[in-house]
């Protein structure tokens, strides 16, 4: 680094340089941020209003579900999965000591 170039007094000055700027970023972000409406599309609320009710739907259909009834599922499943694992294909070494 060139020593002569650099002195106290610069470094002083681009430092408070860069913190206005930066503040004033911030600053217009938030003035910016106040006039913006927060308006919110009809649409989408229409859309979140069909999402809460098939949610609603859904909390109440799993309150309903018997425990048992589910552990039952679940064991059948697990059942299912161990019939339906297939045999592995010998590998070339296993092949050629047959």
């Amino acid at each position: 680094m060139d020593h002569t170039r650099d002195n106290p007094l610069k470094r002083f000055t681009a430092f408070w340089v860069a913190f206005i700027i930066v503040s004033s970023f911030g600053i217009g972000a938030i003035i910016l941020g106040a006039f913006s409406g927060d308006d919110v599309d009809p649409a989408y609320e229409a859309v979140s209003n069909e999402r809460l009710k098939v949610k609603a739907s859904i909390d109440n259909a799993q309150k309903a579900a018997d425990p048992d009834k589910i552990a039952s599922h679940a064991d059948a499943l697990k059942a299912g999965q161990a019939a339906s694992q297939m045999k592995v294909p010998p590998t070339v070494e296993e092949s050629a000591a047959e």
